[in-house]
């Protein structure tokens, strides 16, 4: 099953990518995955990315969104309008999102949520992406405890739970902790 497009933020995108993950966004996705130029930048500005972020981008399955006022008027003046509100990469994927009726793809889910949720827009953060790779059968349970200890040591995340059987929890009976 092939997602619909979406829009991805450097805190994911560097979840999967410093994990050694980065294939499983590329299999859930397959070329319907947009990054804005600002967050590409962003990237690259973190040395360990930059292989990953132009690799995705030289095979295609990671398409750069550029956002300028004659090609994409719609998404210049959404950006203008909230860039104050987010940090520079958020505004990027939230307007890109809105006007295009992307998935948001972050794991800023603070503000981030509060926009969606206002703008009726989907919002998936890397534990949605981790279930979503069990539930297809790309990660097993254990694959998954792996891949979260692994975002948490290597990258800093913050993750609410401890465990791919919480985020199971979660998505399959709505128990625990919200997570998206």
């Amino acid at each position: 099953m092939t997602n619909p497009p979406a829009v991805i933020d450097t805190n994911v995108f560097s979840n999967f990518a410093i994990t050694g993950n980065i294939n499983i966004l590329e299999t859930l996705y397959k070329q319907r995955l947009y990054i804005p130029t600002i967050v590409i930048q962003e990237c690259q500005d973190k040395s360990e990315l930059r292989p990953y972020i132009s690799n995705a981008i030289s095979k295609g399955w990671l398409k750069e969104f550029v956002i300028s006022y004659t090609s994409t008027p719609d998404e210049f003046i959404e950006h203008t309008k909230i860039r104050k509100r987010f940090h520079p990469g958020e505004s990027a994927i939230l307007a890109i999102a809105k006007v295009n009726n992307f998935i948001v793809i972050s794991d800023d889910i603070t503000g981030v949520k509060n926009y969606c949720k206002a703008n009726g827009l989907r919002l998936k953060g890397s534990l949605g992406i981790l279930y979503e790779a069990y539930s297809q059968k790309l990660i097993t349970v254990s694959q998954g405890n792996k891949i979260i200890q692994d975002m948490i040591n290597f990258n800093n995340y913050k993750c609410p739970v401890q465990s791919m059987q919480e985020v199971i929890n979660w998505f399959v009976y709505c128990i625990g902790k919200e997570l998206f």
